[in-house]
């Protein structure tokens, strides 16, 4: 009897595991629904394992002997597997960085940074930041005070999308951690909220449909020779390896992540994607832009090829810029002091500059106005996913219209 009780124990926490935890979902793919009702229910699965083995042990002492070592045994595995289902990922595998993440200069980061390295830049108020890719896989998530503003930087290796947004939200400081990644887009939770929440579309997986989405500030993903060129005196966030946990951790990643974002690979590392679409390959990096509900992509290729288009996504006038000899994308609204403007292309060389057609100022690759009668102006910075892959992108929003294809789809 006492065994029996055992074993069951370790029923719940085992469908924990299989469901939430990342390793499992290589063979297990879980509904969204699925993830759903088992986060929601943790702690209920917890607290019903540890009542089985209680119950087990207390038979054991009490009724009917039974096997101590097995007893041992599954009292370990539950722990593992209740560790692993719920508690590995935030407090191990990606602690978030909430308070004083640590800030090295441009000249300093230079030391450690190649000039090819990819770097997600904010700037909020005037106070711009960098967050290298290398060094911000780790934590995902760091917080901290910028421009005046609480801001978090979200980062997820497996779709290469970096978001940014108001750490607060409904006027509370939102608390996170990470918690899984599903169909290979990080999840995380607000623990102020008590919301399960996907990064790349924002949709609250588990918990009340925030009242107040927070806002968010417009990212770029960027080679570190160009956030140097745009930024000089800009403020890198430093995250080196520093112990024995990080070394073991860094070398999983290399070997889950890298192949994944290989476009000579066929191999991605989780594979629960439903959808893909022929019209790019799977691991193609695209500029990703959302606007009330409706989805448009527009991929390297093609704009280096335009280098600056003028679009509406939803009831947004938009112009995308890619500046190709730097390597850097944006996206700016057209809006302008009331006025839909109309870009074209005037410098692509080592001075990247484009014109509007209605006051013909010129504007920089930071959507400022560096001549003509808007002299000194800015354009409003869109935020968008900058350099997400396809096949992510895709699978969360089909719908999406893909620049230089027009409304047509190739489903898959």
């Amino acid at each position: 009897m006492a065994l029996v009780l055992a074993l069951l124990s370790l029923l719940p926490v085992f469908v924990g595991f299989m469901t939430t935890g990342d390793f499992p979902q290589m063979v297990f793919k879980p509904s969204r629904r699925l993830v759903q009702v088992v986060f929601r229910s943790r702690y209920l699965l917890i607290g019903l394992s540890l009542l089985l083995y209680v119950s087990a042990i207390i038979v054991h002492i009490v009724i009917a002997p039974t096997n101590l070592v097995v007893l041992i045994v599954v009292g370990v595995l539950l722990l593992v597997l209740t560790f692993g289902a719920f508690f590995a990922v935030p407090m191990v595998m990606f602690p978030a960085i909430q308070r004083h993440p640590t800030w090295i200069s441009s000249e300093q980061a230079a030391a450690e940074l190649a000039p090819e390295d990819l770097v997600l830049v904010l700037e909020v108020n005037g106070d711009a930041r960098a967050y290298p890719v290398k060094w911000i896989t780790r934590p995902h998530i760091v917080r901290d005070s910028i421009g005046g503003e609480p801001v978090s930087m979200t980062y997820c290796a497996l779709s290469n999308l970096g978001r940014a947004f108001r750490a607060e939200s409904a006027g509370k400081e939102m608390n996170l951690e990470v918690t899984m990644q599903l169909e290979n887009n990080l999840v995380y939770y607000d623990h102020t909220s008590k919301q399960l929440i996907q990064q790349i579309n924002g949709a609250v997986l588990s918990g009340n449909a925030m009242g107040t989405a927070p806002t968010e500030y417009p990212t770029r993903m960027v080679p570190w020779s160009a956030c140097r060129t745009l930024y000089p005196a800009v403020r890198v966030f430093y995250n080196p390896q520093r112990g024995l946990v990080d070394y073991l951790v860094a070398r999983m990643l290399a070997a889950l992540v890298v192949p994944h974002l290989n476009m000579e690979s066929e191999r991605i590392a989780f594979p629960t994607i439903k959808r893909f679409d022929a019209r790019l390959h799977p691991k193609s990096r695209v500029i990703g832009v959302e606007r009330n509900g409706m989805h448009k992509a527009y991929s390297f290729a093609y704009l280096t090829g335009q280098q600056v288009i003028n679009d509406v996504v939803g009831d947004l006038p938009i112009v995308v810029v890619y500046d190709s000899v730097h390597d850097i994308g944006d996206v700016f609204e057209r809006m302008h002091q009331g006025t839909a403007l109309t870009f074209h292309l005037v410098s692509a060389g080592s001075d990247f500059l484009f014109q509007d057609d209605e006051s013909q100022s010129q504007w920089n690759i930071k959507g400022e106005a560096i001549a003509g009668p808007a002299q000194g102006q800015r354009l409003h910075a869109y935020p968008h996913a900058s350099r997400v892959l396809w096949m992510i992108w895709y699978n969360f929003f089909p719908d999406t219209q893909l620049d230089g294809y027009g409304s047509e789809r190739a489903a898959s």
